[in-house]
C-alpha cells in the first residue's frame, strides 16, 4: 500500500492530538488542537479506505493546520516546543506523501 506511511502518520498525530487534551489547561488553542486531533484520525481511517476526497482532504486539512499552529505561536499562544514544532513537521512529510500520489491510486 503506497500511501501506508501518510496513514499511519495521520492516525498517530491524530492520537497524539487528541492526546494533549490532557497534557495542557483548557485553551482555545488546545481546543483546536483536540479537535483537528480528531480530524486527522478520521483523515487517516479514510484514506486507508477512500479515493479522491479522502486524498484530497489528506492534502488540504495538514497545510490548514500547520498555519493555524504557526499563527498561534506568532501571536502568542501557545510555545513552539514540545508540541507545535513536532506537530508541523509531522504535517509537512503528510503533505510532501501525499502530494506525491495520483488520485487515481488513492
Amino acid at each position: 500500500m503506497r500511501n501506508g506511511p501518510a496513514i499511519a502518520l495521520l492516525a498517530a498525530t491524530g492520537i497524539l492530538h487528541i492526546y494533549h487534551f490532557w497534557l495542557t489547561p483548557p485553551s482555545l488553542p488546545m481546543v483546536t488542537t483536540v479537535l483537528f486531533g480528531w480530524v486527522y484520525l478520521g483523515i487517516g481511517v479514510a484514506l486507508a479506505f477512500a479515493g479522491r476526497k479522502a486524498l484530497w482532504a489528506a492534502r488540504i486539512v495538514p497545510a490548514v493546520g500547520a498555519v493555524l499552529a504557526l499563527g498561534s505561536v506568532v501571536q502568542g499562544q501557545q510555545k513552539l516546543l514540545p508540541w507545535v514544532l513536532p506537530f508541523v513537521i509531522v504535517d509537512l512529510i503528510v503533505l510532501w506523501l501525499v502530494w506525491r500520489m495520483r488520485p487515481a491510486e488513492a
